[in-house]
């Protein structure tokens, strides 16, 4: 069952990546992390308001990409990066629904409102991560070595996905922007 073992990989890569950019995009500096604590303390969620939840939260993060690299915890990294996804998204949907629009720091400082999307997009991810799971759990052996790269391939993929998640869902739902066209010596606006 190689295909199973390639699949496994697939959402190593996937999550490992997503994860740790995660974790970086909030501790790349001092304004970074403040940021990113500031951004918790807005939000309408008791327990992300304990004093270092916003440190417990990237230490998680690094966490899971640490347990996905190493082959003898992937399973269990696997695992782990479903629950935190789950309780990530569990607390994007309760400050839904008590009114908060407050950009999301998933993935660094954004000025995009807290929306659906941001639900979708960690529901993709808890998914990856529970097929992930089930396959590296399956204790399939590795394949050929370019069915190897093609799991890396696809991982790293689906991580730039996760990542870009908001903007790709943009392409979908453009917001009603005014282009400029040049006519002659004037501008007009022209509404889409």
């Amino acid at each position: 069952m190689s295909w199973a073992y390639d699949v496994s990989l697939s959402c190593r890569f996937a999550v490992g990546t997503v994860f740790a950019a995660s974790f970086f995009t909030k501790v790349r500096g001092r304004d970074a992390l403040l940021s990113f604590r500031s951004w918790l303390g807005r939000l309408p969620l008791p327990l992300v308001q304990m004093k270092g939840t916003f440190v417990a939260f990237a230490a998680a993060e690094a966490i899971v990409v640490a347990l996905v690299i190493i082959p003898l915890t992937a399973t269990a990294g696997l695992a782990v990066s479903a629950v935190l996804a789950a309780i990530l998204t569990y607390g994007l949907v309760v400050s839904l629904r008590r009114g908060s629009r407050e950009p999301c720091h998933c993935f660094g400082s954004s000025s995009e409102p807290l929306s659906r999307v941001h639900v979708a997009r960690n529901v993709l991810l808890i998914t990856v991560a529970l097929a992930g799971t089930a396959c590296s759990a399956s204790g399939a052996s590795a394949g050929p070595s370019a069915a190897l790269a093609m799991a890396a391939f696809a991982g790293l993929g689906f991580a730039l996905c996760v990542i870009f998640f908001t903007d790709i869902a943009a392409l979908w739902h453009p917001a009603r922007a005014t282009t400029i066209i040049q006519v002659g010596p004037h501008a007009h606006a022209n509404p889409r």
